[in-house]
């Protein structure tokens, strides 16, 4: 995520699209394998997602964060982290080697499932620096 907009790799190089190319947008960028992103066109021809979604009339804060390889990212809901299995709508607590069971769905539309949101562990602590997300 970029100033709010969100992007996909191409075949696991440095180029990135905006995750609205497919519907006209022309804004991408490039990420260096060191994170450093360089900026080539960030105008795009729509508003930025909103990550505030809406799931049994109760609000619900998500972040969707890079992981570090830059490849995928981790989706945040309550404090508590989950991987994407094969880039699919099925999300995994990011403990699930642990043990955790939690799980959940995450559609395109911004729609959560929660399938089971009962961690066996307390939520990853994380802070936020100018932007990107460091896991402590």
């Amino acid at each position: 995520m970029l100033n709010g907009y969100t992007y996909s790799q191409i075949n696991y190089t440095v180029h990135w699209f905006c995750s609205s190319k497919m519907a006209g947008c022309l804004a991408r960028i490039r990420r260096l394998p060191d994170g450093k992103i360089l900026r080539v066109n960030t105008v795009h021809n729509h508003p930025p997602p909103n990550y505030v979604v809406c799931h049994d009339g109760k609000k619900e804060n998500v972040k969707m964060i890079p992981t570090r390889s830059g490849k995928k990212f981790l989706l945040m809901l309550d404090s508590f982290t989950y991987s994407q299995i094969n880039y699919s709508v099925r999300w995994v607590c990011s403990s699930k080697a642990q043990g955790c069971e939690a799980r959940l769905r995450y559609y395109p539309s911004g729609e959560i499932v929660r399938v089971n949101t009962q961690h066996n562990h307390p939520p990853p602590k994380y802070i936020c620096r100018n932007g990107v997300y460091i896991k402590l």
